[in-house]
């Protein structure tokens, strides 16, 4: 199964960051007599900069994009398919979300935890299906994965969903799943955990973010 062959999968990326503490430098005595005529720290940076790629670390991501049977339910957002169209009244995520806006924003996700982590944590990440607009056909819609409000189902229904996508992804394209280490599924919608200007009814059967 290729479950199995899985380390992590996610829904939404939940990268754990590492703080590692610095090894001695075999010269740090020296270094610091240099610094005390260095007013600019030009000669620390430099030191500290080469102490910090030691413990670089990188992480591997692989995205999914799946989309749902398309439907026309008041109780989900959109109509179960990515948003492609070029003109929106959303100022914030605005589409075409297309494999390019995905890509921007693993973009993002990959300069912010460089900025974070002083640049010990590196994000390598690939977004699939590789097609521009396309996305991998889930066999339900939205409200079935959802769970419908019922805990215990929605459980089952979110394993459902990983499951699906990720068969579709392997007929498909039969990516090297062992070439990554976090595994992400962007779906078409609204996630009910953020439903921004939305009312309740028309997020009550979208799905959470959740991770494995």
């Amino acid at each position: 199964m290729v479950i199995s062959r899985i380390q992590r999968l996610v829904f939404f990326l939940l990268i754990p960051v590492w703080l590692f503490a610095a090894e001695s430098y075999p010269f740090k005595k020296n270094a610091h007599r240099l610094t005390q005529t260095d007013p600019l720290g030009t000669i620390q940076r430099f030191l500290q900069q080469d102490q910090s790629s030691q413990h670089r670390d990188t992480l591997k991501i692989m995205a999914l994009r799946a989309e749902f049977v398309e439907d026309n339910l008041a109780t989900t957002t959109g109509n179960g398919k990515f948003d492609l169209s070029d003109t929106s009244g959303y100022q914030i995520d605005r589409p075409p979300h297309n494999r390019t806006y995905f890509l921007h924003q693993l973009m993002a996700l990959k300069n912010y935890f460089k900025t974070v982590s002083n640049g010990n944590l590196i994000l390598e990440y690939k977004v699939w299906p590789s097609g521009e607009t396309d996305a991998y056909p889930l066999p339900e819609n939205m409200v079935y994965y959802s769970g419908e409000e019922d805990t215990t189902k929605q459980k089952i229904r979110w394993c459902e969903l990983v499951r699906d996508a990720v068969a579709e992804a392997e007929r498909q394209d039969a990516p090297d799943f062992s070439a990554y280490d976090v595994f992400l599924i962007f779906h078409a919608g609204v996630g009910a955990d953020i439903p921004f200007d939305f009312d309740t009814d028309t997020v009550r059967h979208s799905i959470r973010v959740c991770r494995f």
